[in-house]
């Protein structure tokens, strides 16, 4: 019988027809919930473990309807300065009062339970895809670690199914959480961020030392990706590059590398979360850049991509 906490998780998307998650054709599921707080996280919407709110300030129409109703004084009232804040996150409860009650969309919920059958339904729709290009399930985030009962059911329950799974992770999580999901993973998408722990704690909150050990003892269970993304000014000088190709070549069991260029895109995501986007002044990574390091990983006999 699958544990209560197991049987439903928090969403913040189902993705179709992903195609740098694991190989294939894949649905990648994006849960909510990381124990990172990485500055330049792409998808700063899944670090949060519960419900939020994106403020939309281009459907807002000023109706001052979401202030009325919020019963803890959490809305600003209406404002047409475009750096005003709508949202004091501080007091907010999260009722999402605010959000049922906006006409226009101004305001948004980030996030929604799904129970497992619910999400595996989704996925069983693309079975077809999967068979015709070698595709599956990728459980992504935020982090599915993070989620350790409802990522081993899932896992468990689509490998009956006889789908492929992979599991896209930062790797920092107990090990007897670990052990417990890679029964049920056919590859692990392994994130490696830095290699001196004191620079990855000040850009991540955490320090390295477990996940790399961790990421060490999944290789040795199961066949890892290396995902490097790489961002200027932080990960991308040679001295950390040839660190990182070091710690590589000390694993078992490397099916590839994938080096993803860092890009601003998720600018717009703080934006709507009124917080401040530590990494917006950072110049995108150039695809010549990104190609020096690739052929590097190449040049000792890694299966290596750009972009996954």
């Amino acid at each position: 019988m699958i544990k209560i906490a197991a049987q439903v998780t928090l969403l913040t998307n189902i993705q179709r027809y992903s195609l740098n998650d694991g190989g294939g054709i894949r649905t990648t599921v994006f849960l909510k919930g990381c124990p990172l707080n990485c500055k330049w996280c792409h998808n700063p919407e899944g670090i949060y473990p519960l419900p939020e709110i994106y403020f939309v300030e281009a459907k807002c129409r000023r109706c001052g309807l979401c202030n009325a109703i919020c019963p803890v004084g959490a809305i600003f009232p209406p404002s047409y300065d475009p750096m005003a804040r709508k949202i004091d996150r501080e007091k907010c409860d999260r009722c999402l009062k605010c959000v049922e009650v906006c006409p226009f969309g101004g305001l948004a919920k980030v996030g929604f339970r799904l129970s497992l059958e619910e999400v595996l339904d989704e996925v069983r729709r693309d079975w077809l895809f999967y068979e015709d290009s070698g595709g599956g399930v990728t459980l992504s985030g935020g982090e599915p670690l993070f989620h350790p009962d409802f990522t081993r059911e899932f896992l468990k329950r689509c490998k009956e199914e006889r789908f492929h799974t992979s599991i896209d992770t930062c790797a920092y999580a107990k090990w007897e959480v670990i052990e417990k999901v890679l029964p049920y993973v056919d590859l692990a998408l392994c994130d490696i961020k830095h290699m001196d722990s004191i620079r990855h704690f000040e850009e991540t909150g955490v320090l390295n030392e477990l996940i790399l050990d961790n990421i060490k003892k999944i290789a040795d269970r199961v066949p890892v990706r290396i995902r490097l993304l790489l961002i200027p000014g932080f990960n991308d000088s040679p001295e950390n590059i040839e660190k990182t190709v070091s710690f590589v070549q000390s694993l078992s069991n490397v099916e590839g590398v994938d080096i993803l260029p860092f890009h601003v895109w998720a600018e717009a995501k703080y934006r709507k979360l009124e917080k401040v986007y530590a990494y917006a002044d950072t110049p995108d990574m150039t695809e010549e850049e990104a190609g020096k390091v690739e052929e590097i990983f190449k040049g000792y006999g890694f299966q290596t991509t750009i972009g996954g």
